[in-house]
């Protein structure tokens, strides 16, 4: 691994993370001008990396640059059938950057894997490495609705210890077996 991979890494990583430490008021769909218009379109965009990039997941990505709750909130709400019209507009408006998104990203994407495999890879890996740290901080520390003991803490810890060590035993037994050869295709 070179020092530039190594860089791409740590600088996507941190790129990704300043979104999970941005601060600012809830993002809601009420009285939008034109450049909330403009900016949900390029939301759709960013967001529409998730279905291109292997890796990168969508729910991270949105809690990352906190629009997760209010797209959630808006596909909730427009089954109540209140100002239908606004809010198929605003739900539209995001899926037509997410579809020029994907299909502009795709093509920029095998262009870049095509060329710069290893480091696209590694691009990839930085995504994958700071999710856990986003799902934390927005999920759990941000949360004001969100609270733990330190019994809860330790039992989840414990029940995480023993969630891996059983794949772990349970990928053991299957690599053995294949190895054996009583396994043709796990």
């Amino acid at each position: 691994m070179s020092f530039k991979d190594i860089f791409l890494v740590v600088v996507l990583g941190l790129l990704t993370f300043t979104f999970a430490v941005k601060n600012g008021e809830p993002i809601t769909f009420e009285n939008m001008g034109i450049s909330d218009y403009i900016i949900l379109f390029f939301v759709g965009l960013f967001t529409s990396s998730t279905l291109v990039i292997p890796g990168v997941d969508f729910a991270v990505l949105l809690i990352s640059i906190g629009y997760y709750q209010a797209l959630i909130q808006l596909i909730a709400e427009i089954f109540v059938f209140e100002d239908l019209l606004h809010k198929l507009l605003v739900l539209g408006i995001y899926l037509v950057g997410y579809a020029i998104g994907s299909f502009a990203l795709s093509k920029l994407i095998k262009l870049l894997l095509d060329k710069f495999r290893i480091q696209s890879q590694f691009a990839s890996f930085a995504f994958v490495a700071v999710a856990p740290f986003i799902v934390i901080k927005k999920g759990i520390l941000d949360n004001p609705n969100y609270s733990f003991n330190t019994v809860q803490c330790i039992v989840g810890c414990i029940l995480g210890v023993i969630a891996f060590l059983g794949m772990f035993f349970v990928m053991r037994h299957f690599r053995i077996k294949r190895e054996k050869g009583e396994l043709d295709n796990v």
